[in-house]
């Protein structure tokens, strides 16, 4: 008798994960699949996170908004209204908090400085994780690409839908970043 109320617990914690797993999978792909897509100018780094593995952080150009009169503080959770710009950029039309009524795509924030003038807030989304040994690799090829082009040739592909942002991919020169490192592989081995 017991055993079967082992096996019963033990079965519904089971479903219980897949579900909740299954629950955010499918989230995060409805949001690639039915989000707005807005690019967002970066400039990578490489750094390596001992348990998650190697990742390119994320530093976005679209990191300041212009506003006077306002009662925002450091460490305030801000929601971002994002429109495209015509070369398809994301750019941030309005900030609020929770109260305010949403009109457009939004993503959240958070406050990281502030001035009478303006507010800088850092973005969620700011690591691209990587295969180990790629990582390094798209940093160099970024460097080269960075110095030898403008900063929009490189880019953070995000989809968004309700307040949901998926970060699918960044990219150099409009070649996803994984695919631009084989392509500077290949060429260095000719």
């Amino acid at each position: 008798m017991k055993t079967s109320y082992v096996i019963i617990g033990f079965v519904s914690t089971a479903l219980l994960q897949l579900t909740m797993s299954a629950r955010i999978i499918w989230k995060q792909e409805r949001v690639l699949v039915t989000g707005t897509a807005y690019k967002f100018k970066t400039a990578p780094i490489d750094p390596v996170d001992p348990f998650r593995g190697n990742y390119i952080t994320l530093r976005f150009d679209e990191n300041t908004f212009f506003i006077k009169n306002h009662k925002y503080k450091r460490g305030d959770k801000v929601r971002l209204s994002l429109k495209q710009d015509s070369e398809g950029f994301a750019m941030v039309t309005a900030i609020g908090k929770e109260d305010q009524p949403v009109t457009h795509d939004y993503i959240w924030a958070t406050v990281s400085y502030v001035t009478e003038d303006f507010i800088r807030y850092d973005i969620p989304f700011n690591r691209f994780y990587m295969e180990e040994g790629k990582a390094k690799e798209a940093e160099i090829a970024y460097r080269d690409t960075h110095r030898l082009c403008p900063l929009e040739e490189v880019y953070a592909l995000v989809y968004v839908r309700e307040e949901t942002a998926v970060l699918k991919d960044v990219y150099i020169k409009d070649i996803p970043i994984k695919e631009y490192v084989l392509q500077e592989r290949a060429s260095r081995i000719k």
